[in-house]
């Protein structure tokens, strides 16, 4: 359920009534630390998700190109061995 900025100004008001200016602020930093603006939103959950899958892709190919490389050399000459 998301707050909104009315009830989070209903609440701030009610802390400052009941605890004082400071007590209140103190109470409302330690709930949002760094303040709104440092919340993650749905545009940012977006692009990370973008960028993670990015990355994801990017190492599969790389893991199996690895593997591939690897694996070449050495069954190139027992299949020639056995055919020969």
């Amino acid at each position: 359920m998301a707050i909104d900025e009315l009830e989070r100004t209903t609440l701030v008001n009610t802390l400052v009534d009941k605890l004082g200016e400071g007590p209140a602020a103190t109470l409302m930093k330690t709930i949002i630390p760094d303040g709104t603006d440092s919340l993650a939103t749905k545009v940012d959950l977006v692009e990370m998700r973008a960028t993670i899958d990015s990355a994801i892709t990017r190492q599969t190919r790389t893991l199996l190109l690895t593997m591939a490389a690897f694996m070449v050399p050495i069954w190139v000459p027992l299949y020639i061995s056995l055919l020969g």
